[in-house]
C-alpha cells in the first residue's frame, strides 16, 4: 500500500463481514470493540497459557477499561515486540456456521482463550440472528453457542484484506489517540506485528489506534461512541489545554498539508509557486515538532514523501544541484526507516517504500550523477538511537 495516511494507518478501515446479513457495510473500523463489554457467563477466570505468549508484554487489569496488554520490560522504539498467529480467522464470504465450525476444531485450550475475550452483540442483531438460524434448522441450545462465539469474534477480530481474525494477545490491546504501538499483519508468515512508536517503559500499557489518528477529535468520539465507548486518553481529554491542544493543532495540519498536496497532485490548486512553499514548510514544520517528542507517528512516512514530491516539483531540472538530489534521497529513505521501524523490514508496506526509494535513487543517479553518500537528518535516526 503507498501506505494509506491514517495507519491507523494501525489498520486500514474495512467493513466487517456481514455475518448472516446483521452487519451494515457502512460500518467499519479499524480495531474492534473492547471497552464495555460483557465476558460470557461462562468465560474462564484464568486465562490460559498458549506457546505465543511474550516475555515483553502481559495481560492484566486496567482501570476502566477491562484486561490490557502491558510492558514488563523495557521496550525500545522500533522493537518488534509481539508476534503472533491468529487462534481464529474468517475468510471472505465465510460466515456464522463457517465460524461456529472452525471454533469447534481448536483445541480445548484455545477454546477457554477464545471464550475469555469480551463479547459485544446489540440485542436486537442477537434476535435477528437467532431468527436466521432458527430458518436454518439450528436447535436452539447450538444457537446460542454460535451466538457466543459470533458475539465474542466480531468483537475481538481484526479486519484485514486476508479476512478477519482473533490474536491471543493483539486482541487485548486498547484504544488511544497517541498510541505508543503499532499493528501490522504479515500475510506471508500470517502472523500479526507489533512494533513501538516510541520508547516503551516497564510496567506502561501497550497502545494502539483504532482509526485514523488526524480525524479531528470530535470525528474521534464520534468512531468511539459508535464502538460503545467514550475515548478519554490524553488527546481527548478536553482539561488538558497545554501539550494535547498543541498535538491537535498539529494534526489540523497534517490533514491540511495532504489535502493541499492533494489538490496539486490532481491540479486544483492555483497558488502557484507559494502553494509548494507552504506545503513544505508545514511539512517541515510538523517532522520537526515529531522529531522533538521523539515519538514515529505513523503519518511520518507519507509526510517524508509529500516533502520529497513537492520540493522535486517546486524545483526546475536545470536548477538542480548534487546537495538538492541528496536532501531528496534523505527524505525518499527517511520514510523508508520510518515503516521499518513501524511494521518491520519484512512488511509489504516497507519493500513498497523500499522499492520506491531505490526507483528514484535509480533515477537520480542515471540522469544527474551524484555522491552515492546520502545525508539523511531525519526523525528516524534520532529515534532509533
Amino acid at each position: 500500500m503507498n501506505p494509506e495516511f491514517d495507519h491507523t494507518r494501525s489498520a486500514h478501515p474495512q467493513t466487517r463481514p456481514a455475518i448472516l446479513g446483521l452487519q451494515s457495510p457502512d460500518q467499519s473500523i479499524a480495531k474492534p470493540l473492547l471497552y464495555h463489554a460483557v465476558a460470557p457467563a461462562n468465560a474462564p477466570q484464568v486465562l490460559p497459557r498458549l506457546s505465543q505468549s511474550h516475555q515483553y508484554v502481559e495481560v492484566r487489569p486496567t482501570s476502566g477499561k477491562g484486561l490490557g496488554l502491558f510492558a514488563t520490560h523495557f521496550i525500545p522504539t522500533g522493537t518488534r515486540f509481539l508476534s503472533e498467529t491468529p487462534l481464529l480467522a474468517l475468510k471472505p464470504g465465510e460466515d456464522a456456521p463457517e465460524l461456529y465450525e472452525k471454533f469447534t476444531r481448536l483445541s480445548h485450550p484455545v477454546q477457554s482463550h477464545v471464550r475469555c475475550f469480551t463479547s459485544q452483540q446489540p440485542p436486537r442483531r442477537q434476535a435477528e440472528m437467532r431468527l436466521k438460524l432458527a430458518r436454518r434448522g439450528y436447535e436452539s441450545d447450538l444457537i446460542s453457542t454460535i451466538l457466543e462465539i459470533v458475539s465474542i469474534f466480531q468483537a475481538n477480530a481484526f479486519k484485514l484484506e486476508e479476512g478477519h481474525m482473533i490474536f491471543p494477545q493483539t486482541a487485548r490491546i486498547n484504544h488511544s489517540c497517541l498510541p505508543n504501538a503499532h499493528t501490522n499483519f504479515n500475510s506471508s508468515s500470517n502472523q500479526m506485528h507489533t512494533h513501538a512508536l516510541q520508547d516503551i517503559k516497564r510496567g506502561v500499557e501497550i497502545e494502539i489506534s483504532y482509526w485514523n489518528m488526524t480525524m479531528p477529535r470530535s470525528e474521534r468520539q464520534k468512531a468511539a461512541a459508535e464502538r460503545g465507548f467514550r475515548c478519554n486518553c490524553c488527546v481527548c481529554d478536553l482539561r488538558d489545554d497545554g501539550e494535547t491542544n498543541e498535538l491537535e493543532q498539529i494534526r489540523a495540519k497534517m490533514r491540511e498539508v495532504i489535502y493541499a498536496r492533494n489538490r496539486l497532485s490532481f491540479g486544483a490548486e492555483t497558488g502557484g509557486r507559494e502553494a509548494y512553499r507552504n506545503i513544505i514548510h508545514s511539512a517541515f514544520n510538523i517532522i520537526k515538532y515529531l522529531e522533538g517528542r521523539r515519538y514515529c507517528d505513523p503519518s511520518l512516512p507519507e509526510l517524508y514523501h509529500v516533502l520529497a514530491v513537492t520540493k522535486e516539483e517546486l524545483t526546475p531540472l536545470h536548477t538542480r544541484r548534487p546537495e538538492f538530489h541528496r536532501e531528496v534521497l534523505g527524505h525518499y529513505d527517511s520514510a523508508l526507516q520510518a515503516e521499518v521501524l513501524m511494521t518491520g523490514e519484512d512488511s509489504k508496506s516497507t519493500r513498497q517504500w523500499r522499492e520506491l526509494f531505490e526507483l528514484t535513487k535509480q533515477h537520480y543517479y542515471t540522469a544527474f550523477p551524484v555522491e552515492a553518500t546520502l545525508d539523511t537528518r531525519g526523525v528516524l535516526i534520532q529515534l532509533s538511537q
